[in-house]
Order: structure tokens, then C-alpha cells, then sequence
């Protein structure tokens, strides 16, 4: 009798919070500045049906042994969405220089011929993402921040269903896991007040992990070759491949699987005219993009001035290629993968280390390692300050970039982070068998003789690489890619028309009636006019301007027009 009435107060409670929580958790929404009270209901909405859509997942799958977990997941689930609600009408300089006046651009080309222009610096996958949010009637800053917020939501199902999954914790224990990665300082701030999309990649690259491990590789490689294609920060995680390959826990056609996503996912704006050169290149043009050592991330390189970049650039290069292949040894020839539940820690260990020692890193690329860091604390308890700094560093790092002001300088972290990464190399080689847990077995089989052989080969092609990328006679930023050769296959070349400004020499694409690009720039014009001796345009957030076309057919800017 006493036992019935328990479970009935049990199912009352569930009910009251699958009901309640929403209207009381709601002060965290109210006292957020949005534009108006329509943008905070359509907010509030959505943040009830994706906690409603992610929530009934644990349900599904069976995570949860106790009911009251089933409640409480979307408590905290809801909390964290609430908490990043908060932050959505912050505006990030990224913003505003970058991604709203693409989306500008591409509201402006039109669908589907917006993905044929060079407009973003991200590669193809996103860029569709923010194509799509281009033609949606509502806020375009809150539509990119929500769109990482589901990823966020997402990866917390995925370091939930790990924790129970493959460390096999009791629900408390990975209820506070899932909320420790949700609530995390600098994975909340990069997708709610930044609105960067660090969250897409992780959680599909950590997905793609924890698939090869539980001996899925097929759909491993497929989640890994879409993170990818998102972003080439996903790199990070690839040298676990390796491991996986060499102990036999995939094969060769599993990896196949990552480069045919990668095309498949260009095959559209390829379709649409998009130069084949400069989708194979997107990557390389963002590694040219900035010249610094560090982009504000606490990395080794952040401990040396920045006027030596030119110097240094090379050192830093050759020394980061040998640290990873020497460790990719070590983990090879010196620790033997006994458990599953180690590629886990040889994945944090290289999210770690590869943006440690790369240059030109920015502070969101240790994403992937902050995320890792949770389960890395729910593995050995005892080293709870590893991850707990780890945070704290990435926290800091955000600082200066989001607030305007340091809390600790960028050396300090650097050297804080390096002290860390120590640490934790030396607890995995020091403990050949570090967790007395095998219920998600042994290793298929040993590394062969054959894999080292592919390993000495890899390490000869990326020297030579790195040393013929070196000693190229090409002026920076320029090789890369040429704006002003881009031409979609579907315009004809009578569609180029060559103008004269004073502040620019350029030639302009003509792609309908009403609409030309500035190649170099891209740039988008309203044809409010055009003839064969006249043109009037009016640019996106600019003047309207009047070119008459000369004797070297020449359309010759003559003046701003008054409307």
C-alpha cells in the first residue's frame, strides 16, 4: 500500500514538472531585453519544444534507471536554455562585421543562387544553414544563436548517453555530468552571447566517436566527415582515427566514408556554379586569414611577442607537426590501448595538444577539449582540477574578445593550460590500465607491423608537405584564391561588366535583371537603372551611384545620387 502510494506521488511530481518547470523557470526570459514581446514568446516557445524534442530522448533509449531522473534531465536542460535565452540580444563584433551582412547578401542574391557566390568564409554545410536563415521573417541574430543552442542541447545528450553508456554511471552522477557541459562558462557564452557554431562540430564529432568505440564505424565516419565538413576545427579529433585504425576497431572503407560526405555536401553549390577550385581551397583561405601567432587563445605560442610572427611562423609549424606525430608514437609504441574507455582519453588528449602548439588559433578552439574535460572528470575524480581548470582558462580566454577587459593576461593562461596538458600526459602513459571498468570490452587486437610502416609514411608525406608549403615563392594571401576570376558556369561572360571608381578598379557581375556583384569584395547592387551607356546602382547599405559608360567601354563612376 505505502509502496502504491509512493509511485503515485512519483508520477504526480513528473507531472508537475513536465508542466510547472516551464512557467517558473520563465523569470530567466522575462528580464531579458529582447527587441519586443513577440521575439521573447517565439523565444520561450522554442525553448519549451527543444527541451520537450531532446528531453523525450533518455525516455526513448532507456538511459535512466529511477523516474525522478526522467524529471529532472529537462530541468536542467530547460534551466541552460533559459540561461542562454538571456544572453541572445548581446551583438558580438562577429556579427556585425560578418555574419549579418552576409545574410544580407544572400537575402539579397536569392535562393538558390546565393550559395554560388563566395560570400562566407565558412565552408559549404554552414554556409547552407545560414542561407536558409536568410529567408526566414525573424531575426537573424537569434536565429544563428539558436541554432547552436540545439547543438549545445545536443551535445548534452551525447556526453549523457557516454557517461551512462561507456563509464556506466548511476543517474546522479551523469545527470550532473550533462548539466556540468550544458552550464559550462565558455560553451555557454560561444553559442548564446558570441553566436558562434563551435557546438555543431562537437557534437557531431564526439557522436561520431562514441560510434567507432561502440563499433558503429559506418555511421562514425558519417557523423565525423558532416563535422568536417562544418568546420575544419573537427581535425582535432581525427588522430584518434588513426589509433582506432591501427588497434583494428575500424578499417580503411569506414574512412573512405568522411571524404564522400565532405563532397556530397558541396555537390549543391558546386551545382549552382561555385568554382570547384575555390570550394577545395575554403579551408586554406581561412588558415590565411589572420597573421598572428595566437587569435587569443592561450596556446605555447602565446608566451612569445607577437612581431615575430613572420619568424616564428615556420618553427611553429614544423614543431607542431613532429609534437603530434611523436605523440601519436608514444600512444602507439609506449601505452597499449587495453579498454575501450581509453580512445577517450587519447581523443582529450589530442584536442589538447593540437591547438596547444598550432599557431594561428583562436580561443574557441579548445571547444572540443572543454567538452571532453567532463567525462575526463567523471573517469578520475581525483584530477576534478584538470577539469575545472581547463574551464576556467577557456572562460578567461573569452574575456577580452566578448567584454573588453582580461581577467588573467594570455601568457598566464597559456602557461596554466601547459601545466595542465603535462598532467594529464603523464597520468595516461603512467597508467597502462587506468579504470578497472571493461564492460565495453577489450581492443579487437594489437597494432601490426603494417600500421607503423603507414604511420612512417604519413609522417615522410607531412614533412615534405610541410616543407614544400614553406618554401613557396608566393606573395601571402593572394594564392589561395582569386575573387576577381570567380564566374558562375550558368552567367554568360557578356554578363561582366568593367567599372571605374575612385576608390576601386573592378569588374562587376550582372546575374539577373535587378541585381550585379562586385567580384573582388561581393558586394551586392540594386540595377536601378542600366543601358547601354548609363548604369545607376544602389548598394546593399550604401549610395546609389551613377557610371557612364566611355570609349574603352568603361562604365566611369560620375557621382553619388540623391533619392
Amino acid at each position: 500500500m505505502i509502496q502504491k502510494f509512493q509511485n503515485q506521488c512519483l508520477q504526480a511530481y513528473i507531472y508537475l514538472t513536465y508542466f510547472c518547470a516551464f512557467p517558473l523557470l520563465a523569470f530567466c526570459i522575462a528580464l531579458t531585453p529582447f527587441a519586443s514581446s513577440e521575439q521573447r514568446g517565439i523565444c520561450f516557445l522554442g525553448a519549451i519544444l527543444l527541451t520537450a524534442g531532446i528531453g523525450i530522448y533518455p525516455y526513448i533509449k532507456k538511459l535512466f534507471e529511477k523516474r525522478i531522473s526522467l524529471a529532472l534531465f529537462p530541468l536542467i536542460l530547460f534551466s541552460a536554455i533559459c540561461l542562454r535565452l538571456s544572453f541572445f540580444p548581446y551583438i558580438s563584433r562577429d556579427f556585425i562585421n560578418f555574419l549579418h551582412p552576409w545574410i544580407e547578401k544572400m537575402s539579397m542574391i536569392g535562393w538558390p543562387y546565393e550559395l554560388a557566390f563566395p560570400i562566407t568564409n565558412y565552408n559549404l554545410l554552414y554556409t547552407y544553414v545560414l542561407a536558409g536563415i536568410s529567408h526566414i521573417p525573424f531575426s537573424d541574430l537569434y536565429l544563428i544563436k539558436s541554432v547552436s543552442v540545439v547543438f549545445d542541447c545536443i551535445l548534452g545528450i551525447t556526453l549523457l548517453t557516454i557517461l551512462k553508456r561507456c563509464l556506466h554511471l548511476n543517474d546522479w552522477l551523469a545527470l550532473g555530468g550533462s548539466a556540468l557541459v550544458v552550464l559550462a562558462p565558455s560553451l555557454l557564452l560561444n553559442s548564446a552571447a558570441w553566436g558562434q557554431c563551435d557546438s555543431l562540430y562537437t557534437a557531431l564529432a564526439l557522436i561520431g566517436i562514441y560510434l567507432c568505440i561502440q563499433e558503429s564505424p559506418w555511421k562514425g565516419c558519417l557523423c565525423l566527415g558532416i563535422a568536417l565538413a562544418l568546420k575544419l576545427q573537427a581535425v582535432f579529433l581525427f588522430p584518434v582515427l588513426i589509433i582506432l585504425l591501427f588497434y583494428k576497431e575500424i578499417r580503411v572503407q569506414h574512412l573512405l566514408v568522411i571524404p564522400i560526405v565532405y563532397v556530397v555536401c558541396a555537390l549543391p553549390a558546386a551545382f549552382l556554379g561555385r568554382p570547384i577550385w575555390d570550394i577545395l581551397t575554403i579551408y586554406g583561405t581561412q588558415i590565411g586569414t589572420y597573421d598572428a601567432l595566437t587569435q587569443s587563445a592561450p596556446t605555447l605560442w602565446a608566451i612569445f611577442p607577437a612581431q615575430l610572427y613572420t619568424n616564428l611562423l615556420p618553427v611553429a609549424l614544423c614543431s607542431a607537426g613532429l609534437i603530434v606525430m611523436l605523440m601519436t608514437f608514444g600512444i602507439l609504441l609506449l601505452r597499449p590501448i587495453k579498454n575501450k574507455l581509453d580512445f577517450l582519453d587519447v581523443a582529450f588528449i589530442y584536442t589538447l595538444v593540437m591547438p596547444y602548439v598550432l599557431p594561428k588559433m583562436h580561443e574557441r578552439y579548445f571547444y572540443i577539449a572543454t567538452a571532453l574535460s567532463v567525462i575526463y572528470l567523471f573517469r578520475y575524480p581525483k584530477l576534478w582540477w584538470v577539469t575545472i581548470g581547463i574551464m576556467l582558462i577557456d572562460a578567461c580566454a573569452y574575456f577580452p574578445y566578448l567584454f573588453g577587459f582580461s581577467v588573467i593576461p594570455l601568457p598566464w593562461l597559456s602557461l596554466g593550460l601547459l601545466l595542465i596538458i603535462i598532467k594529464v600526459i603523464l597520468h595516461f602513459f603512467s597508467t597502462p590500465q587506468a579504470i578497472e571498468i571493461d564492460q565495453t570490452g577489450s581492443t579487437k587486437a594489437k597494432p601490426t607491423i603494417i600500421a607503423f610502416v603507414g604511420l612512417l609514411l604519413g609522417v615522410l608525406m607531412s614533412a615534405y608537405g610541410t616543407v614544400f608549403m614553406l618554401n613557396l615563392s608566393i606573395p601571402p594571401k593572394t594564392w589561395w584564391y582569386q575573387p576577381h576570376t570567380f564566374h558562375p558556369y550558368w552567367l554568360p561572360k557578356s554578363n561582366i561588366i568593367q567599372a571605374q571608381h575612385p576608390h576601386w578598379r573592378a569588374d562587376l557581375l550582372r546575374f539577373s535583371d535587378t541585381k550585379l556583384v562586385h567580384i573582388a569584395n561581393m558586394d551586392i547592387a540594386d540595377i536601378v537603372y542600366f543601358d547601354e551607356k548609363t548604369m545607376t546602382l544602389h548598394w546593399l547599405n550604401g549610395p546609389t551611384e551613377k557610371f557612364i559608360k566611355t570609349k574603352d567601354d568603361i562604365y566611369t563612376f560620375q557621382g553619388k545620387v540623391n533619392k
